[in-house]
């Protein structure tokens, strides 16, 4: 696998991920945190959040460095994400072999994630993009309601009146 063709992967795969979640389409700097995570280690945290609470939260670590053991616990933030999220889910790292023409050569650069101590050992310069699954709750819920009500607010009176009982 050429370069070329590893970066034109990776790029096609950042696209369909900003097409699926409402999280990498929000604008809103409120909703777009950089953190970096220790400065000793090259290292930064992106975290990027959808206005509704329900949405799933992308967070992406990037370690800019060749070899790197990233405790994400430093960041309380993020620590707090994770440990409340029903499931966090490893989108894509830029290690993954689709990716990288090193996965050619035998040698395994895939950063490795520990989730019970919160950890990521990277072995090179690379990437990885997490998926976390919010836990509902009743004030997520009716936060998504009104978010919805206010996307509805042009139709009929009739449907108006229904979301007022809601």
């Amino acid at each position: 696998m050429t370069p070329h063709s590893c970066v034109l992967n990776l790029y096609k795969q950042l696209l369909l991920l900003r097409k699926q979640f409402k999280s990498l389409q929000c604008q809103s700097r409120a909703h777009f945190k950089a953190y970096m995570i220790t400065p000793k280690e090259f290292c930064l945290a992106v975290v990027r959040q959808s206005e509704i609470e329900t949405d799933p939260v992308i967070i992406s670590v990037i370690n800019l460095q060749s070899t790197a053991t990233v405790d994400l616990t430093t960041v309380p933030e993020i620590a707090a994400l994770m440990c409340s999220a029903r499931s966090v889910e490893i989108l894509l790292t830029t290690e993954d072999e689709r990716f990288s023409e090193k996965s050619d050569s035998g040698h395994n650069t895939r950063p490795v994630f520990t989730s019970s101590k919160m950890q990521i050992h990277f072995v090179c310069p690379s990437a990885v993009v997490f998926c976390l699954t919010r836990m509902i709750t009743l004030c997520s819920v009716v936060t998504t309601l009104k978010c919805i009500y206010k996307s509805y607010r042009g139709h009929s009176r009739k449907q108006e009146s229904v979301w007022y009982q809601i």
